[in-house]
C-alpha cells in the first residue's frame, strides 16, 4: 500500500480523545452502556456488527473490488459512514516487515487482479469493540476488501501474510500515520496526516474506482458480479 498524496503533517495526537464522536440518532446500535456505539464502555453485539460489515461492503462508491492501493480512502470513508450511523470506530494498522525501507511484505490473495494477489507496506481497516462469547470486549475489523466478514484483528494480520509485521491501533481521526515504533520495539514518533474534510479521501476513492474501471473492462473475467462489490474471501 503506497503513502496517500500530500497532506498536512500535524503533531501526533492521543489515541484516547473520545471528544467530538457524533451522538447516535437511533438506540439501534450498541448494547446499552455508556459512550457512543462501538466503544469500548457501548459494545456492538455480533450481528450488529455484521450487519455493519454488510452496510459498509455495500458502499457502491467504495472500490473494495480493487485492493492494489486506497486501503487509507477507503478505511477513512468507511469511519465518515460510521459517525454517519452514530458508530464509533477506530483504526486498525498493520506494517509490514520492511515497512520503512518501502519493501512490499505484506501480501494478500485477490480474485480481482490477475496475479492472484497485491502487496503492501502497511494496510489499514476500521475497527469497532465487540461483545465477546463470554461478555468482554473484543475488537473485530472491518474490511471488505480482504474478508467477507468482521474479523479479529490477529486473523486479520495473519491473513497478511507476513509473520514480523507489526499491528498497531488508533483512533480512526488520521488519515495516514506511520508507526508507534520500530521492528526492534523502539517507540518512535509517528508522522501522522489528517483528511478532515474528507476532500483527499473523495480524490482518492474516484482515482482508485478508475482504475478498477479500467481493469474491469481489460479483464472482466476478473469481476464476475457487475454490481463491483468485493468478493474476497477469508480463506486468505
Amino acid at each position: 500500500m503506497s503513502d496517500p498524496g500530500p497532506v498536512p503533517l500535524l503533531e501526533y495526537p492521543s489515541w484516547h480523545d473520545e471528544g467530538g464522536a457524533p451522538t447516535p440518532a437511533t438506540p439501534a446500535w450498541g448494547t446499552g452502556g455508556a459512550g457512543t456505539a462501538g466503544s469500548s464502555t457501548n459494545l456492538l453485539t455480533t450481528d450488529q456488527a455484521t450487519t455493519l460489515f454488510d452496510n459498509m461492503k455495500a458502499l457502491t462508491h467504495v472500490p473494495f473490488d480493487f485492493p492494489d492501493d486506497g486501503c487509507y480512502a477507503r478505511a477513512h470513508e468507511m469511519y465518515r459512514k460510521m459517525q454517519e450511523q452514530g458508530i464509533e470506530s477506530g483504526k486498525a494498522w498493520n506494517y509490514g516487515r520492511d515497512f520503512e525501507s518501502g519493501s512490499p511484505t505484506l501480501t494478500v490473495t485477490t480474485s480481482h487482479h490477475p496475479d492472484g494477489s497485491v502487496s503492501w507496506r502497511y494496510h489499514v481497516a476500521p475497527v469497532v469493540w465487540v461483545q465477546g462469547a463470554d461478555g468482554s470486549p473484543t475488537r473485530m475489523v472491518i474490511d471488505p476488501s480482504v474478508h467477507d466478514g468482521p474479523v479479529s484483528p490477529e486473523d486479520w494480520k495473519k491473513a497478511q501474510s507476513d509473520t514480523e509485521s507489526r499491528l498497531e491501533f488508533s483512533d480512526g481521526k488520521p488519515f495516514y500515520k506511520t508507526p508507534d515504533a520500530l521492528p526492534d520495539g523502539t517507540p518512535t514518533t509517528p508522522a501522522v496526516q489528517y483528511d478532515n474534510d474528507y476532500k483527499k479521501t473523495e480524490e482518492t476513492l474516484k482515482e482508485k474506482a478508475e482504475e478498477r474501471d479500467e481493469r474491469k473492462a481489460n479483464h472482466p473475467e476478473l469481476f464476475p458480479d457487475s454490481s463491483g462489490s468485493s468478493d474476497a474471501g477469508s480463506s486468505h
